[in-house]
């Protein structure tokens, strides 16, 4: 007996990818049947042709998409699985444009093609709550004839196709006029988010990696572990550091500094050898400073 189909309008509660199956894979040209695993790996157009497809023998790819969906309507809820032909039906691209935009924007792995936690999160916000026109293929049952079938909601179609539990769309499509172009805007601006939180983490991670580098040579230089920064002696930053701890200890070293500081603290005034020890340092670093 031969499948029929019915057509509903339902809502979709959530998404998931169906167990042991993957969201975006390669499938064969001719008759859309999923490629063995070994042509799933990150092999080019060119490369997939010396392989063929175990069912038909085709010998060309095409990207496939399979996303399971948990619908409802008034009277029950159901399971029905969305492929490729769907994804241009309720937006105004294609499914390579759609895969393309994703991987651009890092919710899909440019070389497994496994679908990020953000990636499932946009298509549950794109499409959960949404009310579609559903065409599900129909199983064949042995106590009803396909001619004699009427199937006008979820209830009837699972009483009559006792034996399945997941239904394949053969189309989903936007009930309103201007649905589409609403959830094409809707997937566009969630794609700018993402593209916009990938290029911020970008730019945290080069700025960390640049003041890690910058610490590590400045450390260097000063515990002497480390070659300067260039062959005519150390960097700017580093002199800039030395020539402000000259001047904080000649300030420290002027013999009317310290009084008045022993003033203001009411501690004893440090002794005139003291102060002379302080004045040599002071001199012996910036010579030692100008050498360089």
């Amino acid at each position: 007996m031969v499948s029929s189909e019915a057509q509903l309008v339902c809502r979709v509660h959530d998404v998931r990818v169906p167990q042991g199956a993957r969201l975006w894979y390669r499938a064969c040209s001719r008759c859309m049947r999923k490629l063995p695993n070994h042509c799933q790996g990150q092999l080019s157009r060119e490369s997939v042709v010396e392989l063929s497809c175990t069912a038909c023998g085709g010998s060309d790819w095409r990207l496939g998409f399979c996303l399971e969906l948990d619908i409802y309507d008034h009277t029950r809820k159901a399971r029905a699985v969305m492929f490729r032909s769907s994804v241009s039906h309720i937006l105004s691209f294609d499914a390579d444009q759609v895969f393309s935009w994703m991987r651009g924007a890092a919710l899909i792995d440019k070389d497994s093609w496994c679908p990020s936690t953000d990636c499932m999160d946009v298509l549950k916000r794109l499409l959960g709550g949404q009310l579609f026109m559903m065409r599900l293929r129909v199983p064949p049952s042995t106590e009803r004839r396909n001619d004699d079938l009427k199937i006008s909601t979820l209830s009837d179609l699972v009483e009559h196709s006792k034996v399945s539990e997941v239904y394949a769309l053969s189309r989903l499509e936007c009930v309103f006029s201007c649905q589409k172009q609403q959830l094409s805007q809707q997937l566009q601006e969630e794609l700018n988010r993402a593209r916009e939180r990938q290029e911020s983490l970008r730019e945290h991670v080069n700025q960390t990696s640049c003041r890690a580098c910058r610490c590590c040579e400045l450390a260097a230089e000063f515990c002497g572990q480390g070659q300067p920064s260039s062959e005519s002696g150390p960097s700017p930053a580093v002199l800039r550091i030395g020539k402000r701890r000259i001047e904080a200890l000649r300030h420290v070293s002027d013999e009317d500094e310290l009084h008045k500081r022993s003033d203001a603290h009411s501690l004893p005034c440090q002794s005139p050898e003291i102060v002379r020890i302080g004045k040599r340092r002071v001199t012996s670093l910036q010579q030692n400073f100008d050498d360089l």
